[in-house]
Parts: C-alpha cells; structure tokens; sequence
C-alpha cells in the first residue's frame, strides 16, 4: 500500500502543479477533518467516549496536527518537481531524522548498527540528490531546490513522530 501511496501522491502533486500545491494539501486536510468528524460523530453516537477522555486538553493534539500539516505542505510544495524516484529516496531519510530527533528530544541510544544503517539511507540521499552539480541547468537547479523542499518535510514529520512518543 505504502508504494502505491506515494505513485498517487506524485500524480496528484504533478497534476495539478506548484502553484496549486497549497490548495491541494488544504483541500488534503480538510478531508481528513470531514472523515475524523464522521468518525468522531459515531464514536460519541455509541457512547464509547468516557468523561475522562474528553476532559484531556486538546493542546498536544494541535501540536500533532500543526506538524503533521506543516510536513504535509513542505511534501506538496516540493513533490511536483521533484522526481517520483528521489521522492521515494528523500521518504526514507526520515528514519535517521527521527532518530536524530528522538535521540536529541528524548534522550534515546542507538546501536552502531542502527546507526550505520541511518548513515547509509542520508548518505544515498546526498550522493542522488548532488551528483547532478557539475553541469546543471537552471530547470534542474530548480528540481533540486524542490527537492530540497521536499525532504524538509521530514523535520516536522520527525518533531510529530517524537512528540506522539513522548
């Protein structure tokens, strides 16, 4: 399934552009809030909601959905010109910056074989995503600055990840 999420996610983002990127992770977004609302709807409808649960703040779950949104933004804005293959590529750099975060925020060790395996998912990501300096065009620098664009979603992406830990 995973895969096949990111082919649609590249034929939508690509359909649609760089300048409508902004629409279309809102319109993303408010889908997703249409659907938790009828889910919501029928979780109170069946009383499986205790006066406990809804007593929680709400705070850490804006917090969540802040940096889920953010993520989700920066990968729309980015996903039109950046390559389907280097988007699968710049997805999986997402573990060493979770692990990164997690280590730095939560104070978890890793293993060097854990460790080792982060250094080379960031070092394939760098070695794709520069080997094309050396003679580049203006339409391929741009490629690359949206590719760029396209892996700082996963700094909010990593945040949320931890924070949902925490």
């Amino acid at each position: 399934v995973g895969p096949v999420n990111f082919v649609l996610y590249k034929i939508l983002f690509a359909s649609y552009g760089d300048a409508s990127a902004f629409f279309v992770m809102s319109f993303i977004n408010l889908i997703f809030v249409v659907y938790g609302g009828i889910a919501l709807t029928y979780v109170r409808y069946r009383g499986d909601i205790s006066a406990e649960m809804e007593s929680l703040p709400r705070y850490p779950y804006f917090v969540m959905a802040a940096l889920d949104c953010v993520g989700g933004l920066l990968a729309a804005m980015g996903a039109a010109a950046t390559p389907g293959q280097l988007q699968t590529l710049l997805n999986q750099s997402l573990v060493p910056c979770t692990m990164f975060a997690s280590s730095v925020l939560l104070g978890r060790k890793y293993s060097l074989k854990q460790l080792v395996g982060a250094g080379v998912i960031l070092t394939g990501a760098v070695v794709v995503v520069s080997s094309d300096y050396v003679s580049i065009t203006k339409t391929e620098q741009a490629s690359q600055f949206a590719a760029l664009i396209y892996w700082s979603s996963n700094i909010p992406m990593s945040l949320s990840s931890v924070y949902k830990e925490y």
